[in-house]
């Protein structure tokens, strides 16, 4: 994050809410939505509506064209990513132009590249402590395998940081999973499952997975006593009292953030719901488009977004929002 820092201009501008509208700063690339486990709580595995990918130059141009717009911070999502033969290249592609660059992945195939990913800001690895219950949630017997890549990456020098879904499966193994992060002095992230179904996908019955929020609240502000890199963000577990995102502040993510889906296209108001495409517009055209315009100055106000919980959308809302941004901060980082 101090790499953003080092651009106060920019930093400053989005916090303050000064940023122009139509000045993005988050670019989120679902470079694929191919993927070898299958979560429960997740759908993206479930139906791929994009499985024709963008080529690697395709990739790097809309990276730039990104850049250019305003953005600071590349997330690389999926699906797996590094089930693409060209993340290194996207990646280094994306430090060279400036980016602080984050990738999340289900941890299967780290050990083969971790001279690629040596240099990015935040590598999330998608883990929880129990053998039994991981392979049986994840449709796979890689448990072993993902807790080595993940203590290989640690002694490379890599600081993987565990991000951990709660849910029914994994909170009965939450002391293991905390133990496992205290071991190997790692960071460890926890959220909530979220009800938030994409189109095109089969909807998943969150009611199967979800928690009692209060308790895990609870339990995790005790274990954070003890073990103070656990990260929760406490704002966001408020959820236990039904509450959205524009319960705290107004979605901006149509604004602030370019959802780049994995055949280049752009999607708008967000990357769960596609009301405009560009499909292969070039970016910035799209963006200053009067259309895609009229659809920001909407932002947040779709029926969807009503129940929208999803974490990631709460971090692209903070334009404007200094308080926030510094109780996140204190929280996160």
């Amino acid at each position: 994050m101090w790499k953003i820092a080092r651009r106060p201009l920019d930093l400053t501008s989005f916090i303050l809410g000064l940023s122009s509208p139509d000045r993005p700063f988050f670019l989120n690339l679902e470079s694929t939505y191919r993927c070898n486990l299958k979560c429960g709580f997740c759908n993206v595995w479930r139906n791929n509506p994009y499985p024709d990918e963008a080529s690697t130059e395709a990739f790097k141009e809309k990276i730039s064209d990104a850049w250019s717009l305003g953005c600071r911070l590349v997330s690389f999502a999926g699906g797996e990513p590094l089930l693409r033969g060209d993340v290194d290249i996207l990646v280094q592609h994306s430090l060279s132009l400036g980016y602080y660059v984050e990738l999340v992945t289900n941890g299967v195939f780290l050990d083969k590249h971790l001279e690629d990913l040596r240099d990015i800001d935040l590598l999330a690895v998608s883990f929880s402590y129990d053998q039994g219950a991981f392979n049986r949630s994840r449709g796979t017997r890689l448990f072993n395998k993902i807790r080595y890549n993940i203590v290989e990456a640690k002694r490379e020098g890599l600081n993987p940081v565990v991000f951990c879904t709660l849910d029914k499966e994994t909170i009965p193994h939450l002391g293991e999973t905390i133990q496992f992060a205290k071991k190997n002095d790692l960071k460890i992230h926890f959220d909530l499952v979220s009800y938030q179904p994409r189109e095109g996908f089969d909807e998943v019955n969150w009611g199967e997975f979800k928690q009692n929020n209060d308790e895990t609240l609870t339990r995790l502000s005790a274990e954070k006593k003890v073990y103070p890199r656990i990260r929760y963000g406490e704002y966001f577990l408020s959820r236990r009292k039904g509450l959205s995102i524009n319960d705290y502040v107004l979605c901006q993510a149509p604004i602030t953030t370019v959802s780049l889906k994995p055949d280049g296209s752009v999607s708008l108001p967000c990357l769960f719901h596609t009301l405009e495409n560009s499909g292969s517009q070039p970016l910035r055209e799209f963006w200053m488009s009067d259309k895609t315009r009229e659809m920001r100055r909407k932002t947040g106000k779709h029926p969807f977004c009503e129940e929208c919980n999803v974490i990631c959308m709460y971090w692209a809302s903070m334009r404007g929002h200094p308080l926030e941004v510094l109780r996140w901060a204190k929280e996160m980082l």
